[in-house]
């Protein structure tokens, strides 16, 4: 795509600024920025909540739920529209939240699995905002997401954006392609310090939430699995020191978070929850070592780049500490098999992003989920240089 078709893209001509376009309203500065951004450049910015209050919780919510707009959330984003004269609505995500991100997110604790709460409510929030889009007859709906969107020849495709610590393409991936094609994202060119400084200009206050994910391990969310899981299902077992015998017991696996530290009774050592035996009801501890992996697969169904994957090629794998050179190596099933230059803590479960090129403005090849990781036991020659694989290793 060239400079003129990008630019067309992200900057919509003068004619077509006046049309409405919906924008969606967290209370948090990335929001209020887009929003502020949006009315300067004289578009019909509609403001629109989604409040999520999850039910059966005794605490305050903002301290379970970190997307909760509480009622002086809700207040101060009220405040914002009308110091812009912009309209602002309200819809609560209701039964829709309670199934499809409490319900999973419960059913991930019960099994001992790695949960995507965060991820799901995301998805689902997107799809609320496009609805009352629809709704309100608007054709656009904006966010405060960093990451850039094309349309090439009717297909679309992600690119990072210019701030690789708080890129977001990965997980605007998982949205459904009308959703994709109704956003704008007047943020993507920007870096985040940019954003905080254009809040400053705006005098928006920056209210950053303390909870970093939903549901976090404290005694509210505790209380509320015991009163919600019934009895039959809190089965308790062992826990179990991997390659030896039991060390404690535990009254359930829900209890416990998969990929966290436990420290069962009398133990001065830290261990961590590696997996579950459900037959067994045997949770099996290990050290955070048992996740280091350079061997994986991915399982996918949102291939950003079409093209990427006819054929074994070379890539990039984001995660939290930096990125990672990788092969990639497409399978059946939906399934890539991935290969590491280096090993990395990789949880089964956990939803990572390929690009095409480290850095910012690269391109998309996909986001999916871990479905297995291939743990390398310490007996190969330490001092023999790591290579990543030619095609051929990549047989089965």
């Amino acid at each position: 795509m060239d400079a003129s078709a990008a630019e067309k893209a992200y900057k919509p001509d003068r004619e077509g600024r006046k049309e409405p376009v919906v924008v969606g309203l967290s209370g948090g500065v990335k929001s209020y920025v887009t929003a502020s951004l949006l009315k300067i450049q004289k578009y019909e910015v509609i403001g629109v909540t989604v409040q999520n209050e999850p039910q059966g919780f005794q605490a305050s919510l903002d301290k379970v739920v970190r997307c909760h707009a509480s009622d002086q959330k809700l207040d101060e984003i009220r405040l914002f529209c009308r110091s812009l004269g912009i309209p602002h609505f309200v819809v609560k995500s209701g039964a829709e939240f309670q199934e499809t991100v409490v319900e999973t997110w419960k059913s991930s604790r019960i099994q001992g699995t790695l949960a995507r709460q965060c991820r799901l409510c995301h998805v689902m929030r997107l799809r609320i905002l496009h609805r009352e889009m629809l709704r309100l007859g608007v054709h656009k709906l904006a966010t405060g997401h960093l990451g850039k969107i094309f349309v090439q020849n009717e297909s679309i495709f992600l690119r990072s954006s210019n701030d690789e610590k708080h890129d977001q393409s990965g997980l605007l991936s998982e949205l459904p392609e009308p959703i994709l094609r109704s956003l704008l994202l007047p943020l993507s060119d920007l870096q985040y310090a940019e954003i905080l400084r254009l809040a400053e200009n705006f005098a928006i206050m920056n209210n950053s939430h303390e909870l970093t994910s939903c549901f976090p391990a404290s005694d509210p969310v505790n209380e509320f699995l015991e009163k919600t899981i019934p009895p039959g299902i809190r089965k308790p077992g062992s826990l179990v020191i991997k390659d030896e015998d039991k060390f404690d017991d535990h009254e359930g696996v829900q209890n416990y978070i998969y990929g966290e530290p436990i420290s069962p009774k009398d133990s001065h050592d830290e261990h961590v929850f590696i997996d579950y035996k459900a037959s067994a009801k045997e949770i099996i501890l290990g050290t955070s070592a048992d996740f280091l992996t350079d061997d994986f697969f991915i399982a996918c169904d949102n291939i950003s780049d079409t093209t990427a994957l006819t054929e074994p090629s070379t890539g990039y794998v984001r995660l939290k500490d930096g990125e990672v050179e990788c092969w990639l190596s497409p399978k059946n099933l939906g399934r890539i098999h991935v290969k590491l230059s280096e090993k990395k803590r990789i949880l089964t479960g956990s939803t990572l992003s390929l690009f095409r090129r480290p850095g910012r403005n690269s391109k998309l090849i996909v986001t999916g989920r871990v479905t297995g990781a291939i743990r390398v036991e310490d007996e190969a020659d330490e001092s023999s240089e790591e290579k990543l694989p030619t095609q051929t290793q990549y047989s089965r």
